[in-house]
C-alpha cells in the first residue's frame, strides 16, 4: 500500500504566509494619509448635512438656538433628546420663533452627538 505524505505542515504554512501577508497590505493602505481627493470627506464637509426640528428656546445674545425632534432631510435616522445649535453670528434669528420648524444644514466638523451640540452653515424656516 502506498501511503500518502503528509502535507499538514506545508498548507499551514502557506495559511501562516498568507495571514501575514494580509496584515501587512492592510497596515500599507492604512497608514496612507487621507488626501483633498476623498470624495467621502469632501461631500460631507462641503455640503453638510440637513436636519429639520422644533425650536424649543432662542438665545439671540449668543446666536444659540435649543432644537429637538431632529430628523435628517434624506429620510435616516431621527437624533433623540435636546441639542444645542450654534448659529454664526452671519446668519439672521429674526424669522425663527419658539415651536417653529426649521431646517439645519450641520457643519460636519462640529457635529458633536456626545454633548448634544453642533454648529450650523445655515438655517431656514419652515
Amino acid at each position: 500500500m502506498n501511503k500518502k505524505p503528509d502535507r499538514t505542515m506545508i498548507y499551514i504554512g502557506i495559511s501562516v504566509v498568507l495571514l501575514l501577508g494580509a496584515i501587512v497590505a492592510t497596515s500599507v493602505i492604512n497608514s496612507q494619509p487621507s488626501s483633498e481627493a476623498d470624495i467621502r470627506a469632501k461631500a460631507s464637509l462641503q455640503a453638510g448635512i440637513v436636519y429639520e426640528g422644533i425650536v424649543n428656546s432662542i438665545d439671540t445674545s449668543g446666536q444659540t438656538l435649543i432644537v429637538e425632534s431632529l430628523k435628517p432631510k434624506d429620510g435616516g435616522m431621527a437624533l433623540t433628546g435636546i441639542w444645542t445649535v450654534q448659529v454664526p453670528s452671519t446668519l439672521s434669528l429674526s424669522g425663527i420663533s419658539i415651536g417653529s420648524d426649521v431646517q439645519l444644514t450641520v457643519d460636519s466638523k462640529t457635529f458633536d452627538i456626545q454633548n448634544h451640540s453642533m454648529q450650523v452653515k445655515n438655517i431656514v424656516a419652515k
